[in-house]
């Protein structure tokens, strides 16, 4: 079988066996490494795991410690995928036996129960490696939830129109609103009809106003049975000036 280009790397004895001591334990807590298992997402069920298995190896080696622990098991989970994947795909192109590579590390077949983790994280095109998945055990931070948005009350909204309305009121009055002000008093005197009247012709004034045809002498309305002649005409109409309006002037 054909060799892959990536180095062995030169394991001693005592180091072998720690390894393969550090594999079986590993091996043994599935929350840590099994994509599928309940337990995975449980971030105190990991940190307990990896402290047990730094528990059970520190008689090996005095200073070991979870960071260590997880940087061990990247590297050997790291170039485990690498040696998989380069096998897997020799075999799905259709290679000879003999072009398929051996594998390039001695711990290989300890490791071949993650294989289908390596499967389950293609098919999600995300890798799973340990230091990625467990750093959030010492640096996750809660994340802040956005604040809620306060659902304005009918007494909200009925203070707002009153501020609304005091803004507008305390705007000072022009010449205008004095005027229409003193009318208002005193259409509220006249009686029924006489008040009919009146805002009869002060709305007849002002459209005469707003088509331009006020004078200073006064204005002129032209009753139902007079008609409105050419200055052709040799008929002349009856100039009718408003009761109501006079000129001061």
């Amino acid at each position: 079988m054909a060799e892959l280009s990536t180095p062995l790397g030169d394991e001693s004895g005592g180091e072998r066996e720690f390894l393969t001591l550090l594999i079986t334990l590993y091996r043994d807590h599935p929350e840590l490494w099994q994509l599928r298992s309940k337990d995975y997402f449980n971030k105190n069920k990991k940190a307990k795991a990896l402290q047990t298995i730094v528990d059970t190896l520190k008689p090996y080696k005095s200073d070991f410690t979870v960071e260590k622990l997880k940087q061990k098991i990247n590297i050997l989970r790291t170039n485990f995928n690498k040696c998989y994947k380069a096998i897997e795909n020799k075999k799905r192109s259709g290679a000879s036996v003999d072009d398929i590579p051996e594998p390039n590390v001695w711990y290989y077949n300890e490791l071949l129960f993650i294989k289908d983790q390596v499967e389950i994280a293609e098919t999600q095109s995300s890798e799973h490696n340990l230091s990625e998945d467990l750093q959030t055990l010492s640096t996750d931070q809660p994340i802040p939830l956005p604040p809620k948005k306060k659902k304005p009350s009918s007494k909200d909204s009925t203070e707002e129109l009153v501020g609304l309305a005091t803004q507008y009121f305390k705007k000072s009055e022009t010449e205008s609103d004095f005027i229409a002000k003193g009318w208002c008093l005193k259409l509220t005197r006249l009686n029924s009809d006489q008040r009919c009247f009146a805002e009869k012709i002060i709305n007849d004034t002002l459209f005469e106003a707003e088509m331009g045809t006020l004078t200073r002498h006064g204005v002129v309305f032209l009753t139902s049975s007079q008609s409105v002649l050419t200055p052709s005409s040799s008929q002349t109409t009856t100039n009718i000036r408003s009761p109501y309006y006079s000129s001061s002037c």
